[in-house]
C-alpha cells in the first residue's frame, strides 16, 4: 500500500460495510484484488482491522468519530516506532 489516503479510504468503506470481500475493496479502487489485499494489510498493521480482518475497537472508535479519522490515524503512524521514523523522513525530504 502507497497512499495512506487510500489505506483510510479502504478502511472506511470496508468498516461500514457488512459482508465487504477484497473483491469489493478492488472494485472500488478499480485495482486487482492482489493490490486490494495491501491495503487491508495495511490497515490490520495500524490495527483498523484484526488479522481475520475484523473491525479492532481502535477502529471502531475510528469509524464513530469519523471527522476527525484522518488525523487519529496519522497520530497512529506517527507515533509507531518503524513507521513513524520513515513517514517523519519522507515527509521532511519531500519539503526540500
Amino acid at each position: 500500500a502507497n497512499s495512506l489516503s487510500r489505506v483510510i479510504d479502504v478502511f472506511i468503506y470496508y468498516g461500514c460495510r457488512k459482508d465487504c470481500s477484497v473483491q469489493d475493496i478492488a472494485a472500488f479502487c478499480q485495482f486487482e484484488p492482489r493490490q486490494a489485499q495491501y491495503y487491508l494489510n495495511a490497515a490490520v498493521y495500524l490495527d483498523l482491522l484484526d488479522e481475520d480482518l475484523k473491525v479492532t475497537e481502535f477502529g471502531k472508535r475510528m469509524l464513530e468519530n469519523s471527522s476527525d479519522i484522518r488525523r487519529s490515524i496519522y497520530a497512529r503512524i506517527i507515533s509507531d516506532e518503524l513507521i513513524g521514523k520513515l513517514f517523519a523522513h519522507m515527509y521532511l525530504w519531500r519539503r526540500r
